[in-house]
C-alpha cells in the first residue's frame, strides 16, 4: 500500500437528498487530513457550463433538500469531459465515487454521460452504494463496476440486490469522527425528543408527525425534505408544530421546528436530547413494479431489512437514545443501546415510561453506546482500508 500522502477526489453526483452523503464525506475528509492526505469533494454533473477546477474556498451548495460542502468541480457533459479528465489526472492519485452512479431521471437525463470518468482514466477507483434503490440505476451500475478496485455499501440490506445478481460488494461501516468539545454539553433537564432525519416517506416522518401531540416532554424537529413542503400548513402540521423557525408556518402544537442545520451543530442537539426518533422502514411494503422492463420488488422493502443512518451513529455517540422502527434489529446496531417500536402509535407510551427514562439516564448504556460507535465506525480503520484497496 502507498504510505506517502495521497490525493483522493471524492466524486459527488448531485442528488435529491444529500444529507447522509455530506456527513460521510465530512468524516472521510477529516480523517484523511489528519494523516496528511488530500481528500477533495468534487461536484460532477452533465451540464455544458460546468468545466473543471477548484473553488477559492469551500463552497456550501444545496444538494436537493439539504446542503453539501464542495472543494471543486469536474463536469462530465460531452463538451467538457476531456477537460475534467485532464484535471483529475493532473491533481489526484485516486477516485472515490461516494454514490456509484447518477440516477437516470428527468433532471439528469437517460444517457450515461458520466461513463468516461470510469472508463477513460487509469486512476484507481472505489465506489459506494449509499441507498436501497439499486434497481433504479442497476443498468448503469453494471457498466462501471468492472472498472472498480472495490465496491462498498454501509449495511447488509443494501448489498442484497447486488449479491442476488452475483455482484461482489463489501459491507463496511461508514466512518464517524467525534467532536470531543460537544461532550461537555449537558443533557436537557426536561425530557427532550428530537427528529433529525430527512422529511421523506421512507424515514417515517408522517407517522411520527401524527403522534407528536401525544408524546410527553419537549420536542424539536430538524432537517427538511419534500414532505415538509407538502404538509406545512395542513391540519396534521398545525396539531404537531408550535413554531416553525425555518419558514414561518406556525401551528398550535407543541413541537419546535428548526429546518436544516449545519452538520457541525448536530452534536449539541444529540447531547441535549433524551430520545432521537427515526422510523426508517416503517412505511416499507411489497409491491411489484417494473423498471428497465423487468418486475422487481419495491426497493422500500430493502429498508425493512436492517438499515440505519449516520443519525443513529451520532445519537449513540453523543448520548441520546435512538428510538427506531424494529427493522433495525436486523442491523449491527447494539440492541442494548436502542429502543424500538413496531408502530408509531407506540411512541408516546414508550417515551413516557419510567423504564425508558431510566434507560436514558443509565451511564452504562451511554458508555457502551460510545464504545460501540468508536470501534465499529472507527475512521482510522475504515479510511486505512479504503487506501489499501486503492493502492495495494
Amino acid at each position: 500500500m502507498k504510505t506517502s500522502s495521497v490525493r483522493i477526489a471524492a466524486i459527488y453526483w448531485p442528488i435529491t437528498s444529500v444529507g447522509g452523503i455530506h456527513s460521510e464525506l465530512h468524516y472521510y475528509q477529516t480523517e484523511a487530513r489528519r494523516v496528511g492526505d488530500r481528500f477533495d469533494v468534487i461536484r460532477s454533473f452533465n451540464i455544458p457550463s460546468l468545466g473543471a477546477g477548484m473553488f477559492p474556498t469551500v463552497k456550501r451548495m444545496r444538494g436537493g433538500d439539504t446542503f453539501i460542502d464542495l472543494d471543486g468541480y469536474a463536469g462530465h457533459h460531452p463538451s467538457r469531459v476531456a477537460e475534467s479528465l485532464k484535471f483529475l489526472r493532473a491533481n489526484y492519485d485516486a477516485l472515490f465515487f461516494v454514490s456509484l452512479v447518477p440516477h437516470p431521471n428527468k433532471q439528469y437525463g437517460f444517457e450515461p454521460q458520466f461513463l468516461p470518468l470510469f472508463t477513460e482514466t487509469r486512476l484507481p477507483k472505489v465506489a459506494s452504494i449509499s441507498d436501497g434503490y439499486w434497481v433504479s440505476y442497476a443498468e448503469w451500475g453494471r457498466l462501471v463496476i468492472p472498472t472498480l478496485k472495490k465496491l462498498y455499501t454501509g449495511c447488509e440490506a443494501y448489498a442484497i440486490p447486488l449479491r442476488n445478481e452475483g455482484i461482489q460488494i463489501t459491507v463496511r461501516p461508514r466512518p464517524f469522527v467525534s467532536d470531543p468539545a460537544a461532550l461537555v454539553i449537558p443533557r436537557s433537564p426536561k425530557m427532550l425528543t428530537v427528529w433529525t432525519h430527512q422529511w421523506k416517506d421512507i424515514k417515517g416522518i408522517i407517522p411520527f408527525l401524527k403522534v407528536v401531540p401525544k408524546i410527553p416532554g419537549d420536542i424539536e424537529l430538524y432537517s427538511t425534505g419534500i414532505r415538509y413542503f407538502q404538509y406545512r400548513g395542513t391540519e396534521i402540521w398545525k396539531h404537531a408544530i408550535c413554531h416553525d423557525y425555518f419558514q414561518g408556518f406556525h401551528g398550535q402544537g407543541k413541537a419546535e421546528y428548526y429546518g436544516w442545520v449545519p452538520l457541525e451543530k448536530m452534536p449539541a442537539i444529540y447531547r441535549r436530547a433524551w430520545f432521537a426518533v427515526g422510523l426508517q422502514g416503517i412505511t416499507a411494503r411489497k409491491q411489484n413494479i417494473s423498471l428497465f422492463g423487468g418486475p422487481v420488488s419495491d426497493p422500500r422493502m430493502i429498508y425493512s431489512g436492517g438499515s440505519y443512518n449516520n443519525a443513529e451513529t451520532e445519537a449513540l455517540y453523543y448520548g441520546s437514545v435512538p428510538v427506531l422502527h424494529e427493522q433495525v434489529l436486523k442491523s449491527d446496531l447494539p440492541k442494548d443501546c436502542i429502543l424500538t417500536v413496531k408502530r408509531a402509535e407506540e411512541l408516546p407510551a414508550l417515551i413516557g415510561s419510567k423504564e425508558a427514562r431510566d434507560f436514558v439516564l443509565d451511564p452504562r448504556r451511554e458508555k457502551r453506546a460510545r464504545e460501540w460507535v468508536s470501534s465499529y465506525h472507527d475512521p482510522v480503520r475504515i479510511y486505512s482500508e479504503m487506501k489499501e484497496a486503492l493502492f495495494s
